[in-house]
Formats: structure tokens, sequence, C-alpha cells
């Protein structure tokens, strides 16, 4: 089985991102695709204080541009950032299993000068690839394609030779007619629910950057914990979860 997955970059996202990687053979990453303002691409929220979340955000350089594919975005990374976030990750995380191990993977991230987030996202992917299954990555730009949106994904398909789509949940939204009565391939729904660990939060806070899962289990319980917590719909389920929440 072929099993495909196509995402944008998400450099901090969330464990459902890196398990849906992990669960493909092949991942795409779009890099020439349009960037969608205030999206999670550069951010994404860990623990600030005691029950309150923030963001960890690398700002981008301003293109001035309407029109803006991922692969001219440009984090301004510096070393300034990067201490900012590991002295704030220390105060919040030090007593918590994986401090040392998030601190460390942080740090050696390409922090020292501006560069694509494209770039920095494949660093990530390599600095956890000891820990998780990590399947081909292919940027969009190498794949011949053709149309837009579903038709988009569905050119993408055959030039894989994929026989499943691993499509995320919220994507149903937009693709399932197209699933239904246009592709020939399986589409398979991602579900991923947050199961509870111990936080630096009363209250147990879902859907937090990676970093967050990884300061608090540590790196060698990362992959047990997005196995754990996630799981692929069928069309049909995917459909009966949506018509039982417009009931």
């Amino acid at each position: 089985m072929n099993r495909v997955a196509i995402m944008g970059p998400s450099i901090f996202s969330w464990g459902g991102f890196f398990s849906l990687l992990s669960s493909a053979d092949i991942f795409v990453l779009y890099d020439d695709q349009p960037y969608t303002r205030n999206d999670l691409s550069n951010r994404n929220r860990i623990i600030v204080s005691k029950n309150k979340v923030g963001y960890i955000t690398i700002p981008y350089q301003h293109t001035g541009k309407e029109y803006v594919q991922y692969s001219d975005l440009i984090l301004l990374a510096n070393n300034k950032i990067r201490d900012k976030y590991l002295r704030g990750i220390q105060m919040i995380y030090s007593k918590y299993k994986g401090f040392a191990e998030i601190s460390s993977l942080i740090s050696d991230l390409p922090w020292e000068k501006p560069l694509r987030v494209i770039d920095f996202q494949m660093a990530v992917f390599d600095k956890l690839r000891k820990y998780i299954p990590t399947p081909k990555i292919l940027l969009s730009s190498s794949i011949n394609k053709k149309g837009r949106s579903n038709d988009l994904v569905e050119s993408i398909l055959y030039e894989l030779k994929a026989d499943s789509y691993l499509s995320a949940f919220n994507s149903y939204s937009y693709n399932h007619q197209y699933a239904m009565n246009n592709s020939s391939y399986n589409y398979q729904y991602q579900q991923f629910i947050s199961q509870p660990y111990n936080q630096p939060s009363k209250d147990f806070i879902p859907n937090l950057s990676f970093i967050d899962i990884v300061a608090c289990i540590g790196l060698s319980s990362f992959n047990k914990y997005l196995i754990s917590s996630n799981k692929f719909l069928t069309l049909e389920e995917r459909k009966a979860i949506e018509e039982k929440n417009i009931k």
C-alpha cells in the first residue's frame, strides 16, 4: 500500500501533524502553493504560565506581495529569539521529563540567520527522524501536477502512484464530495485525539505544539504517544461523525 499525505509547513506543529507524517509512505510538503496569512506555519501554542498558553513564533520577513508561495517565505530567525524561547521553556518545563531533550532539540535548529520556512521545517523533520517513523518527504514543486484544490491533490496522488490519501480531519468539509464522486483513491481521515499527559497546568490542555508533548513526556515516548492518540476513519465513518454533529 502506498499512503500519501500532503500538508503545508508547520514548524512547531501539534502532535497530529507529526502523526500524519509518520503514518504515510510518502509525505508531500507544499512549497509552491499560496501562503494563507495568519496560519500556523511559523507559530504554535505552548504553555507560558499556569493554565495559560501563548505562541512560540518566528516572524516572517515582510514581502509586500499579495500572492506569496511558501517557498518565498523567509523566517527572521536569530539567536536572540532562540534564547528568549529557551528561557521561557526552562521557566515552565524545567521539572519535566523531556526538558533537557526539547531544549537541546530547539537549540540545535538553524536559528543563526534568516532562512526559508521550508528549510526550517526540513530541519525539524531531521531532528525528529530518530524518534518517529519518517517517510520519504517530497516538496510539491518536485512533482509534475496540475489543477487546484481537489484536482491538484488528485494529480499528486496519480503521479505518486498512491493507493490511499491520508487526509486531515477537517478537510472533509471541502473534499468529501470529490472523494465520493470523483476520486479513484481511498480517502482516510485522520482523527487525532490528544491523550492527557502530565503538563505544567491545572487542567490538561490538548493540541499544543509538539514542544509541549516532548518537554513533558520525553522523546523516547513521543512516537508511542502519537500512536495512542491517532487513528484513521473511512469516508463512511467520517461522514457519520459529521451527520451526528449536525443533528
